[in-house]
């Protein structure tokens, strides 16, 4: 696939993360063609059909039926729910697709070793969309952290803020509530978090151990009901909220009355107090880096947005939506010996009027670069081997927090390998 060529893309699962990394696709007609999409609900693949402007679009009702033809593209976009990564996945990859891969790679990390192995096993492509790795804020992070300014890092303290109303909709009433059936909290929302740990640091992590429980989304808090009605399911009619009224029902900007009798018999109408969720709402994760570096990771439902702290021998740089909020800058770097501060804003490097705030631009510089991810002979900075590390990361953050023991990643990874090779 190496060179300059139109590269032809299928996509299975259309949902939300889909139609957005098709629709920018289209507007490269250059490098991309739309040929192909599967998703068991019509009217999705009808829409990723009117995004592709190709009269030979090919409509399927699963990825069944589609992953049943000859290969029928180059590229295939793989966007479904975690727990149906793998199947699709392996399928396509011994049909000899490269793939586009939603992150995480798998709701279970034996799966996620299995498809690093087979996708080098194959010689094929498989690139995680990490996609906020391709944002000018985490660049201009990782360039000032690689350039030595701060010294050696020797510690650093970083945390997600979810967001109350998020993670109602997302780890109480949503997809990710029982983690018994799904992907754990700290990798399906901080898989992004641990691979751009790991890729800002450009270190491997030694050692994880992790705390974290469920405190405040219980069946014995309901007596608190009156108290929050910022959770009142209703608020899905609020125009600020039909982002995530989109992400879960086809027909966002129908009548009031659909919607209020959807939300009726729908998971995302149930109140908060009255779940089957066992998500933890928050959780800490300590990790120990080659060369010492240590640091703690925090997520938080009662937080809001990324932040860091990174503590280095020459200086200390802080960054992220806290100090853009309250002190005007993206990134506060203080040199010890001067004391001197130095602010910094960054400017978004991919602006769009449609999909620009998507991930801090993240989702528009990623397709940006997607064919030359695609086609250069150098391997993806994305690819399912790197992002190996930041699974590891995450799901031996969350054996730790169930076993109470401190994880070796390497002792972890060797052990996932060993019980592969007893099932083969």
């Amino acid at each position: 696939m190496f060179g300059k060529r139109q590269l032809s893309v299928a996509a299975i699962g259309c949902g939300n993360r889909a139609r957005v990394y098709l629709n920018l696709i289209s507007e490269q007609p250059e490098n991309f063609t739309i040929v192909a999409a599967a998703d068991p609900v019509s009217q999705r693949v009808e829409a990723i059909r009117g995004i592709s402007n190709n009269p030979n679009f090919l409509s399927f009702a699963d990825a069944d039926e589609l992953l049943g033809c000859s290969r029928l593209a180059d590229v295939l976009i793989i966007a479904t729910q975690d727990n149906y990564h793998f199947d699709p996945c392996t399928r396509a990859l011994r049909k000899g697709y490269d793939i586009v891969l939603e992150k995480p790679i798998s709701n279970n990390i034996h799966e996620v070793v299995e498809l690093e192995e087979l996708a080098h096993e194959l010689g094929r492509r498989v690139i995680v969309c990490h996609v906020l790795r391709y944002t000018s804020f985490y660049r201009k992070l990782r360039e000032l952290i690689q350039s030595g300014i701060l010294g050696e890092v020797i510690n650093f303290n970083a945390s997600e803020g979810i967001g109350p109303w998020h993670f109602a909709h997302s780890y109480v009433r949503g997809h990710w509530s029982v983690v018994e059936n799904a992907t754990p909290t700290i990798a399906a929302k901080c898989s992004h978090d641990m691979d751009l740990l790991h890729w800002l640091l450009d270190k491997k992590c030694k050692r994880v151990s992790s705390f974290g429980h469920l405190t405040f989304f219980k069946k014995e808090n309901y007596k608190l009901n009156d108290q929050y009605p910022m959770f009142d399911a209703t608020r899905y009619l609020d125009q600020d909220q039909k982002i995530w009224l989109a992400q879960v029902y086809d027909n966002p900007d129908g009548e009031k009355e659909e919607i209020l009798g959807w939300l009726k018999s729908s998971d995302w109408g149930r109140n908060v107090f009255q779940c089957d969720n066992t998500a933890p709402d928050h959780q800490t994760v300590n990790l120990e880096f080659e060369g010492g570096t240590t640091g703690t990771f925090t997520m938080s439902a009662f937080d809001e947005g990324r932040n860091y702290e990174f503590n280095g021998t020459k200086a200390r740089l802080r960054a992220g939506d806290f100090y853009k909020e309250h002190l005007g800058a993206d990134i506060i770097i203080t040199d010890h010996a001067s004391n001197r501060t130095t602010r910094l804003n960054v400017v978004d490097g991919n602006p769009h009027p449609k999909f620009g705030d998507y991930h801090n631009g993240g989702d528009v510089g990623f397709i940006k670069e997607l064919h030359l991810l695609l086609t250069q002979e150098e391997t993806p900075p994305t690819s399912i081997t790197s992002s190996l590390q930041s699974h590891l990361m995450a799901f031996g953050s969350e054996e730790s927090r169930k076993t109470g023991e401190v994880i070796s990643i390497d002792q972890y990874y060797r052990s996932l390998k060993s019980r592969e090779n007893a099932l083969d």
